[in-house]
């Protein structure tokens, strides 16, 4: 049973892999905890408490020195380039410095760390080419070529996880547009819509999404979570062989024009909703865009599936969870 470090376990996407990990039975799970606070909510869930700071390199090092953790899954957001490249430097760093103690005083080998990260679609960029699976995100012509900002940083990232594969056991998965339980992207999107509702107008209500590049991916967050599971059930199995550890999750594919009008319908609102395509905003000119990417590696080779589609047709109850978590925000 493989001991599971969750880096970002109170976060969006850590916490539905945190309630996943425990149910399937095959893994201790710890949580990374800065007060006793942070602990005691991790232990309410189940989850061992490690109490350190990713920030500080020795509590870093610490990590994979000092702790019995095999597999250190990072699902967090990324908001800063500069800090997940720092951890990862280091972290890279203990797992050599822990490779080297253990074979100059041991005869015998040991595993390596075992790696997940939770990437996303965005260092695709906005495509419709089928470019292949195979096809790194890079910035230059061997690779994709995604736009400036989110998906450059992500493609470094990415590029920097994978050259770590002779230290570390690495997997990299890439959800969709995340949808389910609320989600702070959304926001971003539907925030025009909810505010045109609340005031009854009838104006036109722009959305910024670009009308020429508007069929969306998605993943509900339920099958994201399997992905890092499964990530790490085949984790010595995908590093040691010729398997490119990088895998797509793709739920859904529709236009995402269909969703905004149901939504906009749902929350009541009174005037029509036209697409605009969002400049200057990078976070917002990088979350969607159309793209060729498939999910068959995920399935041939973590045996991953979506299991949970039917946005549209479930528009309502996503949309109720939407509302609902907007008004849990003002609580806090």
């Amino acid at each position: 049973m493989p001991n599971v470090l969750i880096i970002g376990a109170a976060g969006y996407i850590g916490s539905a892999l945190r309630g996943q990990l425990p149910r399937s039975g095959n893994h201790r799970v710890f949580g990374l905890a800065k007060s006793e606070q942070e602990g005691f909510k991790l232990q309410l869930n189940e989850i061992i408490p490690l109490f350190g700071n990713l920030d500080e390199v020795q509590s870093c090092m610490n990590l994979v020195l000092d702790t019995p953790i095999d597999i250190i899954v990072d699902t967090n957001s990324f908001n800063n380039e500069a800090t997940k490249l720092e951890m990862l430097d280091i972290l890279v760093q203990a797992a050599k410095e822990r490779l080297c103690t253990v074979h100059s005083q041991q005869s015998f080998k040991i595993s390596k760390i075992g790696f997940v990260t939770v990437s996303g679609i965005w260092g695709h960029g906005s495509t419709e080419d089928p470019c292949g699976s195979f096809k790194p995100a890079r910035l230059d012509s061997l690779g994709t070529s995604p736009p400036v900002g989110l998906p450059a940083a992500k493609a470094r990232y990415e590029q920097k996880v994978l050259n770590a594969a002779g230290i570390l056991d690495v997997a990299i998965v890439r959800p969709h547009f995340i949808f389910a339980r609320g989600g702070a992207a959304w926001t971003r999107i539907l925030s025009g819509i909810f505010e045109a509702s609340q005031t009854g107008s009838s104006d036109i209500v722009r959305v910024p999404v670009d009308p020429e590049s508007s069929t969306y991916s998605f993943t509900n967050i339920e099958d994201v979570a399997s992905g890092p599971e499964l990530a790490i059930d085949k984790i010595q199995m995908i590093n040691g062989s010729s398997i490119y550890p990088v895998f797509d999750l793709v739920g859904d594919q529709f236009p995402i024009g269909l969703l905004i009008e149901a939504d906009a319908n749902i929350f009541g609102c009174k005037g029509k909703v036209g697409l605009y395509k969002p400049e200057g905003v990078a976070f917002l000119e990088s979350i969607g865009g159309s793209s060729d990417a498939r999910a068959t590696r995920a399935e041939q080779i973590l045996g991953w599936k979506a299991r949970r589609g039917n946005f549209v047709r479930d528009t309502h109850i996503y949309a109720s969870s939407f509302l609902a978590s907007l008004e849990l925000a003002k609580e806090t």
